[in-house]
């Protein structure tokens, strides 16, 4: 019911705002404060379907008059306008998709062990391989962000043209035997 909504919406107000209010703050912190922010409301929009999926057996009627929907109306927009605004830095690729990829199933999770009841296989092998698997996936990530071709671009400088030769010279000598000066490249042209 309605208990965990307030909860839930005042949790997402506040991190969502802090994460917008570094973002306005500090340039270099705001691809990777507006990636938590977004994997925050993508994290809520998961936990949002799980509860509407579960409400269809009472029909459209039940699914309308009760909150999930409404929240997953605002977290899923929500988090696609911040996904768009924190990849449009064009910095941080790797860290960026990493917070994003990783903050979804955490909160989705936290959130349903909390308001679902859900229960984790707490052996040690079950957490060791949960840890793990979160490791190697944001390592992937890392890695294939770094070498996607938008960065590979990026970290490549470009080659300098060549400067071709006039025709029938050699050795940048002119055909007539003339002998040139070369051009000062450091002192800017006077018209």
């Amino acid at each position: 019911g309605f208990a965990a909504l307030v909860p839930l919406a005042i949790g997402l107000v506040v991190v969502v705002g802090a994460c917008l209010a570094v973002a306005a703050k500090n340039e270099n912190l705001r691809p990777l404060a507006l990636a938590l922010a977004t994997g925050v409301n993508y994290g809520i929009a998961a936990f949002s379907v799980k509860l509407v999926t579960s409400e269809w057996g009472g029909g459209l009627g039940h699914v309308f008059t009760d909150w999930p929907f409404y929240m997953l109306a605002v977290t899923g927009p929500a988090g696609f306008i911040l996904n768009q605004d924190a990849f449009q830095t064009g910095t941080f690729l790797a860290p960026v998709q990493a917070i994003i990829t990783t903050a979804d199933p955490i909160i989705s999770i936290g959130l349903s062990i909390v308001w679902l009841d859900a229960r984790l296989r707490s052996s040690p092998a079950a957490i060791a391989g949960v840890v793990i698997s979160l490791l190697v996936m944001t390592v992937g990530i890392i890695i294939t962000a770094r070498h996607a071709p938008q960065v590979a671009a990026q970290q490549t400088p470009p080659e300098p043209p060549e400067s071709p030769e006039p025709a029938g010279s050699a050795g940048g000598q002119p055909a007539d035997g003339q002998v040139t000066r070369p051009r000062d490249v450091s002192s800017p042209k006077r018209p």
